[in-house]
């Protein structure tokens, strides 16, 4: 069974939304980021190293990041799940 490699995940108003994501098996779901997004993370797991998360962008437009940040929290559930 293919195993993850990265995904992306986009704030917006909406919540937090799953973006592209690459298998170890090389499939590629590739996910333009939706228009409102505030930020943008990406969840990687190496096989030889453990998961991590790091920022890959975010809107210089801190008042709408904080609010959306505040509602809907500074990760997607199922990363805060997996206990990064």
């Amino acid at each position: 069974m293919a195993q993850i490699v990265y995904c992306d995940y986009h704030l917006t108003i909406r919540g937090w939304i799953k973006g592209t994501q690459r298998w170890d098996d090389g499939t590629l779901t590739n996910v333009n980021p939706p228009g409102d997004s505030a930020l943008t993370v990406r969840y990687t797991a190496p096989i030889n190293r453990p998961p991590y998360v790091t920022t890959q962008w975010k809107t210089d437009k801190t008042d709408k990041l904080n609010e959306l940040l505040k509602l809907y929290g500074d990760l997607p559930d199922e990363l805060k799940a997996l206990a990064l």
